[in-house]
């Protein structure tokens, strides 16, 4: 008797897929949210690169944990300007 490989259907290919990119979507996303939680010079590095994506980033936080990170971080950022100038 032959014995012949078995098939994978399409559909489980698709399946798959998706927890693959989910799970590489998911990764990513909690490496920069650790990655602004933790560091403010990266948040600041993301204020002049990308200011669109810290916002969102200040509103969700706000949302579930109530901090007020944004102003603590804009009275840093203004008093290092300061002393620099």
């Amino acid at each position: 008797m032959k014995k012949y490989p078995k098939k994978t259907s399409g559909t489980l290919k698709v399946i798959k897929f998706t927890i693959i990119g989910e799970l590489l979507f998911a990764g990513t996303a909690f490496y920069f949210w650790w990655r602004l939680s933790r560091s403010q010079d990266y948040r600041y590095k993301m204020k002049e690169n990308h200011p669109a994506i810290l916002h969102y980033y200040y509103i969700l936080l706000e949302t579930v944990s109530g901090s007020s990170q944004k102003d603590m971080d804009a009275i840093q950022w203004k008093t290092s300007e300061t002393k620099e100038s």
